[in-house]
């Protein structure tokens, strides 16, 4: 018995051993957030005369208690990306949040938060007649049903033809009445509107009630049901980039209303009877006085309100407000109109969820200029050190499909402040001129939407000492690495590699001071392939594979690298496999074998000291942000209340650190620091 207890004994030590070895280190950081305050809303919720709820994509929820006048960020809910909110008029401290991991309710109007379901939920609704009553869609599973308020579910899918569930509407003249919006396929054999008259328990096939007038597009992503007891689909196909507007009133067939290239939202007015609005993919919001006979476009002249004449992901009226409107653009935030939608002017003060991609400034010491990019938001600019942003958006779109483009990079010179590349997700590379973008067209470059169309750039960098010369990397396969020379002409430098052919990621210069006569060392890193480096500014016939310790059948990806400013042979590297770090330069790399401290080695961004040798920096999608002294083994987690949204990005500009964040804007940490 006494050897038992000191089995035990040891035992206890052991796991106290392994707890402290592996038990992350925690300090707390000091960072800043700078926002232009033009986060992606998916969803307003109201529930009571002053107090709104906004969905983001990326920031979580966020509460206004004066009619949406101002915002703050409700730290309950630790879910970043929001589809859904809903509630019940009974009940002002209930809601509902469809997160990407699930389901979670709130019983006291936002301060707290437990999670109900655990997989993406994309549409709830609330029965107007009973608060208890919750239905569900799950892209992929189909509608779930509560009838206990949330605390259990089962599967309600009876009748339906598609799990792909999108939309969720109640009727609220009938109870039992509910429709759902399924998601169609490439034949249209499934999909489209279906009808319950028990309250979500089976369901019915509504594309052609009677026979009287099929729905024309499948592919729903909008339902509201009207003040008449009608019920309005929008609709979007993805394989033609087309949707309309749909009307069906009782037995009768649908109706089909103007094609506006998709719908993202309808909404009843709760103001004026008989009064709808649409918010589209690509044209801004349309708005019905007629129960949906007919649509108008918001706002009527779209040059006197460039930006809302986009995605309207969300729209917001209020009770008593007949002429005001608030609209969630795509990328941009809030704009308001209090003339029924002919003058638009940006709100929402507060909302700090700006989807950042890219980040530059000018000049690199003691910036004046700030330039950051946004997912569908274009570039945003400030002058004042981020207190203050504008938007600029002169020429990058492509007409008639996109008008706030995704920019997923941007390169700035070090010498000239008119000299910016911008590079958008799916629509080529843009340059700025001074006043306004044009789309780079120069020898050797695939950039012609003719020819090239939706390329996914990975990499943008201006070459620090030589404003002329950029490097260009395109994911796709058959393409690569691009580098564009002193006269303009750009010449692919690496190829894709691999079954795929996919092409290349990221383009990582060191962070030395580099002079025009300093060969540049620059890496680049492939898919499907190990890393190449080049030590001659990376020169066609310039670049060489690096060579990884690796053992095993899948391969080895690198994310994201950082070297040593203070000794460039020491190189530290974030792979599928773990850390791996380069003593020669990187030519040669080893996995780290005992890392203590981080969250995940998927990181997304790695930045060392030009002070302090061996200290760098590290940030990953989880909203984590981690330091070292030691060259990347030994790892402390900083802690912030301001993270939580996904970090895409690190940088090291005039001793500060910004991270670039996926729903919280620029993180600015003005002190780095490392215990």
């Amino acid at each position: 018995m006494l050897s038992h207890k000191k089995h035990i004994g040891s035992m206890a030590f052991k796991e106290i051993l392994i707890l402290l070895l592996f038990t992350p280190l925690v300090a707390n950081a000091a960072l800043v957030q700078l926002s232009s305050n033009s986060g992606e809303v998916r969803d307003f919720l109201q529930t009571d005369t002053n107090t709104l709820f906004a969905a983001t994509q990326g920031g979580g929820i966020y509460k206004s208690t004066n009619s949406g006048a101002t915002w703050a960020r409700q730290s309950g809910l630790s879910e970043p990306y929001i589809w859904r909110l809903a509630g019940h008029s009974e009940n002002p401290l209930l809601l509902y949040a469809a997160t990407s991991k699930g389901l979670c309710k709130s019983s006291d109007g936002g301060l707290s938060w437990s999670q109900k379901t655990f997989d993406e939920v994309r549409a709830v609704a609330v029965d107007p007649s009973d608060q208890n009553h919750v239905l569900l869609g799950v892209r992929g599973a189909g509608i779930f049903a509560s009838s206990d308020g949330g605390n259990s579910f089962s599967l309600s899918n009876s009748g339906l033809d598609s799990l792909d569930v999108t939309a969720i509407a109640f009727d609220p003249l009938h109870p039992g009445v509910v429709y759902t919006g399924l998601y169609g396929n490439l034949n249209g054999a499934w999909g489209g509107v279906f009808k319950s008259t028990t309250g979500g328990s089976s369901w019915t096939n509504w594309n052609n009630p009677g026979g009287n007038g099929a729905i024309g597009n499948k592919f729903v992503t909008a339902l509201v049901v009207d003040d008449q007891g009608a019920i309005h689909a929008g609709t979007f196909n993805p394989n033609t980039n087309l949707g309309s507007l749909y009307k069906q009133t009782g037995t009768g067939g649908w109706s089909v209303g103007p094609e506006v290239c998709g719908v993202e939202t309808l909404v009843v007015d709760k103001s004026t009877q008989r009064k709808l609005w649409a918010g589209t993919r690509a044209f801004g919001p349309w708005v019905s006085s007629n129960n949906g006979s007919t649509w108008t476009q918001r706002p009527v002249n779209p040059a006197t309100a460039p930006d809302v004449y986009s995605a309207a992901n969300s729209i917001l009226t209020l009770p008593g407000s007949p002429v005001k409107v608030v609209v969630g653009v795509a990328g941009l935030g809030l704009y308001q109109t209090t003339d029924d939608g002919i003058t638009w002017t940006p709100v929402g003060q507060g909302i700090k969820a700006d989807r950042a991609r890219a980040f530059v400034v000018y000049p690199p010491t003691n910036p004046t200029t700030w330039y950051m990019g946004l997912h569908r938001g274009g570039v945003m600019k400030s002058t004042d050190n981020g207190v203050s942003w504008f938007h600029l958006g002169q020429g990058m779109e492509v007409p008639g499909v996109e008008y706030n483009l995704t920019v997923s990079h941007l390169g700035i010179s070090t010498t000239n402040p008119s000299t910016i590349y911008a590079a958008t997700m799916g629509w080529g590379l843009f340059k700025w001129d001074g006043s306004r973008w044009n789309r780079v067209a120069e020898s050797g470059l695939p950039n012609d939407l003719t020819t090239y169309w939706y390329l996914k750039p990975m990499g943008l960098l201006v070459d620090p000492a030589d404003d002329r010369i950029v490097y260009y990397s395109l994911f796709d396969p058959g393409q690569g690495v691009y580098r564009r020379n002193a006269t303009g002409v750009w010449t692919r430098v690496l190829s894709g590699a691999g079954a795929s052919g996919a092409g290349a990621s990221k383009v990582v210069m060191n962070q030395k001071t580099y002079t025009p006569s300093t060969p540049k060392r620059i890496y680049a890193l492939m898919f499907g392939n190990l890393p190449y480096r080049s030590e001659n500014d990376g020169a066609t016939a310039t670049w060489t594979e690096v060579s990884a310790d690796d053992a095993g059948f899948e391969e080895l990806s690198f994310f994201c690298m950082a070297e040593n400013p203070l000794d460039n042979n020491r190189v530290v590297a974030a792979t599928s496999k773990g850390l791996f770090q380069s003593g020669d330069g990187g030519k040669t790399w080893t996995g780290v074998d005992s890392i203590s401290g981080l969250g995940t080695t998927a990181l997304t961004g790695l930045v060392f000291s030009p002070q302090v040798n061996g200290r760098v920096w590290a940030v990953d999608r989880s909203g984590g942000y981690y330091c070292s002294n030691d060259h990347g083994t030994t790892w402390t987690a900083l802690t912030d209340p301001l993270l939580g949204s996904p970090i895409l990005d690190l940088q090291m500009i005039d001793g500060a650190l910004y991270l670039v964040t996926d729903g919280s804007g620029l993180l600015k940490d003005p002190s780095p620091a490392c215990p």
